[in-house]
């Protein structure tokens, strides 16, 4: 078992790979889009985490139970060990984490509200959070798709 490498695979476990990073950064998309429209931070935790626990047990599904078959789902499904999927949960929660604290920080938001009176922009900080983290994500995730299929 590796602690970090390029890819998981069954007969060389890896803690993390570079798509772990894509779960952290889900984790502070996930938790400024449910904070959208959940108010209770614990509840926003809770929805995510099984939400992330359904794309986890879906590895799990296609690693260990499913027989081969030519599939898109089992392509990217089929080579990711319950290690894995246990450090890509870990840095999930750390990513809801991160967001929770760029939330409540008061010089981040200070900043934020100085700039959108300077700019004249009347949006609630979620919005910004949730666009911002979101556009970061797709970047990153089109950079790790292009990276994978090489």
């Amino acid at each position: 078992m590796k602690l970090y490498h390029m890819i998981d695979t069954i007969n060389e476990p890896a803690i993390t790979t570079l798509w772990t990073l894509g779960h952290y950064w889900i984790g502070i998309f996930f938790f400024f889009t449910f904070d959208l429209f959940i108010e209770k931070e614990l509840l926003n935790f809770i929805i995510i985490n099984i939400i992330h626990l359904c794309y986890e047990l879906k590895d799990y599904y296609y690693t260990y139970l499913k027989s081969y078959d030519s599939s898109f789902m089992y392509y990217f499904s089929s080579q990711n060990t319950l290690i894995n999927s246990i450090g890509d949960t870990i840095f999930f929660i750390l990513g809801i984490y991160t967001a929770c604290n760029i939330k409540h920080n008061k010089y981040i938001n200070k900043k934020l509200e100085d700039y959108k009176k300077k700019c004249r922009i009347k949006i609630d900080n979620k919005y910004i959070f949730t666009i911002f983290f979101g556009i970061i994500y797709i970047i990153m995730f089109s950079l790790f798709i292009y990276y994978d299929i090489d």
